[in-house]
Formats: C-alpha cells, sequence, structure tokens
C-alpha cells in the first residue's frame, strides 16, 4: 500500500480509498463463497439481509457512499 501512496498528489484522499479497496475485495471473495454454498441468512426484519443479492447490494451502496463523502 505505501508505494501506491508515494505516487498519489493527495494521499489524504488516497489512503481511505485505498482501505476501502481491500475491505470490498476482501468482502467480495467472502461474498462469493457465501453465495457458492447456499449461506441461508439469519431472520430479520432488516429488508438489506432478505437475500445475500440484497445484502452485497447494500455493502456495494454503502461503499459507494463513503467514497462520494471522502
Amino acid at each position: 500500500m505505501s508505494t501506491e501512496l508515494n505516487h498519489s498528489q493527495s494521499r489524504t484522499v488516497r489512503a481511505p480509498v485505498l482501505i476501502h479497496d481491500r475491505h470490498m475485495r476482501s468482502f467480495a471473495g467472502v461474498w462469493k463463497q457465501a453465495k457458492a454454498t447456499l449461506v441461508a441468512l439469519p431472520v430479520t426484519d432488516d429488508e438489506n439481509h432478505d437475500s445475500l443479492d440484497h445484502l452485497l447490494l447494500h455493502v456495494m451502496r454503502s461503499g459507494r457512499n463513503d467514497l462520494t463523502n471522502i
């Protein structure tokens, strides 16, 4: 990560973007495993957790919102 920061004009912005990218990629890997093994989510009233697809959409929207606020 540090080599990527050396070439950035704004390290203040670049650092959280790199952290976000790392965590989103990690989530994507776990989500793909859950989808492949047909993991069932616990029952909840939160519509964002109705299915793995809804959960993915929720995380992607939240990630987008986080990036636009940096």
